[in-house]
């Protein structure tokens, strides 16, 4: 592309030996994006209450899916309600990872299951990501989504008070 053909001339001739000129119009402004300040902000809420943050994969299972997330459904006129299935990815890498999540449950409880097998006392996650609604003849509904979950003890151990199980998400 242009771009890339005169990065590579800029590049040859030498970044310091190319002329420098000032901006010509004013800088644009920017548009704050609220959606993304709000997704910061609530991160920064989770964490700052002790939560630590995943990242999951957007991919998973149909065996995950139908575990711990019923399928949308969507009224189709006078026939009555029609389920539509996740979205399968048309060259998936694995089994493991074969539809795009409907729900952030499985990786999120997945990430549980493989810390508490290492990690004793509480474990408190959290995750801030995007999930796929299929819609019918139509692309999906990307949504942003939270999802959070606590297992183990209540608060870290303390010397005055003992400890309370808790599990929940």
């Amino acid at each position: 592309i242009p771009d890339d053909l005169a990065e590579e001339i800029a590049r040859i001739v030498g970044y310091d030996n190319l002329p420098t000129t000032s901006i010509s119009g004013p800088i644009p402004h920017r548009e704050p994006d609220t959606l993304q300040q709000l997704k910061e902000e609530v991160r920064d809420l989770l964490a700052g209450a002790g939560m630590q943050e995943v990242i999951t994969y957007s991919l998973t299972s149909l065996t995950n899916l139908q575990k711990l997330a019923p399928h949308p459904s969507l009224p189709t006129g006078q026939a009555g309600v029609q389920s539509i299935p996740p979205i399968r990815v048309a060259n998936p890498m694995s089994l493991e990872q074969e539809y795009l999540r409907t729900t952030l449950r499985p990786g999120l409880l997945n990430t549980l299951a493989a810390n508490e097998r290492h990690v004793g006392g509480s474990i408190q996650l959290f995750e801030a990501g995007r999930v796929y609604l299929p819609r019918l003849d139509d692309l999906p509904e990307e949504r942003e989504m939270v999802a959070g979950v606590f297992a183990g003890t209540g608060r870290e151990p303390h010397w005055g008070e003992s400890p309370v199980a808790v599990s929940y998400y």
